[in-house]
């Protein structure tokens, strides 16, 4: 399941809708979605309480921005992260660089 929170120009593609078009098996049941008008939004920690407002019980929870960038395997490497604590509770968290600055150490 997945909650998503799309704050967009009236002119701007749906996200949903443009990703179930390339991928005819998006599985568009399991998202729920919050739509904020361009002119009605308030920024990113609106947004977040937005997107936390859409799930309920789930294991785990992975908030990113529209402007993350994904390494191969990034999710393999979570769960090897968060499998090494050894706490079923724990949170791993992060600060992302910008996008640009992705590969630079």
């Amino acid at each position: 399941r997945a909650s998503v929170a799309q704050q967009n120009d009236p002119l701007d593609l749906d996200c949903m809708q443009e990703y179930c078009r390339i991928d005819p098996n998006c599985r568009r049941d399991q998202v729920v979605i919050t739509i904020v008008p361009l002119e009605k939004a308030r920024g990113v920690m609106p947004a977040r309480f937005h997107q936390l407002s859409g799930l309920r019980d789930e294991e785990f929870c992975l908030q990113i921005d529209s402007h993350s960038a994904f390494e191969d395997d990034w999710d393999i490497i979570a769960l090897e992260d968060w499998y090494l604590t050894e706490n079923e509770m724990a949170v791993l968290t992060t600060y992302p660089n910008r996008a640009g600055d992705r590969h630079e150490q």
